[in-house]
């Protein structure tokens, strides 16, 4: 149960966050402090958002209908955020 919380939460930050801290940390390792700067700037985590993923996570953890909400909510905020930016780029061109 722990570790299917964690691994939940884990997924759930990395959809709301971007890039997961160990792939910055992997990449500073590899190749020094320039390769962890061209992975990404850290991203500084604000109360709302820590309020919100910890809210999400729990109720994708007590119930199967949670999980598919919450689900949903992510592929939506992801298709939606791919959308605004594929429009940014073909404005640009």
């Amino acid at each position: 149960m722990r570790t299917g919380s964690a691994l939940l939460k884990r997924s759930v930050d990395r959809g709301i966050l971007g890039a997961a801290p160990e792939a910055l940390k992997a990449a500073a390792k590899a190749a020094g402090a320039k390769a962890a700067m061209a992975a990404g700037p850290k991203k500084r985590v604000g109360l709302g958002a820590r309020i919100l993923t910890a809210a999400a996570t729990r109720i994708a953890t007590r119930s199967v209908p949670g999980a598919i909400i919450v689900g949903g909510a992510l592929l939506a905020k992801t298709l939606h955020a791919k959308r605004l930016e594929s429009r940014r780029k073909q404005r640009k061109t």
